[in-house]
C-alpha cells in the first residue's frame, strides 16, 4: 500500500508544479501582450468626438436633469419624480461611442467600401 500512496502522492506532486509553471508562464504571456496591445492602441487612437475625450456624456434619458417622471399607468396626472435610472441620478452616463475610454481607434474602411458612394 505504501508504494501506492507513494506514487500517488508524486502524481499529485507533479500537478501541482506543472500547474504552477503554466500559471506563471501565462500570465507572462499574458502581460506581454496586453501591454503590446495597449501601445498599439495608444498609437493609433484618436479623440472621441462625442465626448470629446471626457469620457461622459449628458445622460440620454433625463437630458442632465438627474430626474425622469414616471408612473406604472398611463396617467400623465399620476407621475412621480423619480431618479433616472440610466445615469443613477447623476446626469451623465459613460460615452458608449469609446465606452468611457475618451479615445478610439478609427475604423478603416477597405477601398472598395468608399468607391461605392
Amino acid at each position: 500500500m505504501k508504494p501506492l500512496l507513494r506514487a500517488g502522492a508524486a502524481t499529485a506532486g507533479t500537478f501541482v508544479v506543472i500547474g504552477g509553471a503554466t500559471l506563471a508562464t501565462t500570465s507572462v504571456v499574458m502581460t506581454v501582450v496586453r501591454a503590446g496591445i495597449n501601445h498599439r492602441k495608444k498609437k493609433l487612437s484618436i479623440v472621441c468626438k462625442p465626448c470629446s475625450g471626457q469620457k461622459l456624456v449628458v445622460c440620454s434619458v433625463c437630458k442632465g436633469d438627474n430626474l425622469i417622471d414616471w408612473s406604472p399607468f398611463e396617467d400623465p396626472a399620476g407621475r412621480t419624480p423619480v431618479l433616472c435610472p440610466m445615469c443613477g441620478g447623476y446626469g451623465e452616463q459613460k460615452c458608449l461611442n469609446c465606452n468611457g475610454e475618451g479615445t478610439v481607434i478609427p475604423l478603416q474602411l477597405p477601398a472598395w467600401a468608399s468607391d461605392a458612394q
